[in-house]
């Protein structure tokens, strides 16, 4: 699924919702890690960014931060387009072949 804003954003979004104590993480030291990873960058323009340090990676961060940001903010709409329900039935059928050619089927 895309997000609607930038993951920057999201990490800004998340940072209150720890801090004040309305949402807590699990207990997963390779989330605390990543997070503890993250770097914050002023662009010559005066914007900042959030993001992994170089050869870091932040996949698990996302999830993490999109997932707490968007159940705080309440019930949010999915919005599906074609592109993605397509994706989701192409890994579907990749997944059940893969079954099948594990269990001896196929």
């Amino acid at each position: 699924m895309l997000a609607e804003k930038p993951k920057s954003d999201i990490y800004r979004d998340m940072l209150p919702l720890l801090n004040s104590g309305r949402v807590e993480l699990l207990d997963v030291p390779r989330l605390a890690a990543r997070l503890c990873g993250l770097e914050r960058r002023t662009a010559r323009g005066g914007r900042d960014s959030v993001d992994h340090a170089p050869g870091g990676h932040d996949d698990l961060c996302n999830s993490a931060a999109g997932v707490l940001v968007q159940v705080a903010g309440g019930p949010q709409p999915i919005k599906w387009d074609l592109a993605m329900v397509r994706q989701i039935q192409f890994q579907g059928k990749l997944r059940l072949a893969q079954l099948g050619r594990a269990r001896g089927g196929f």
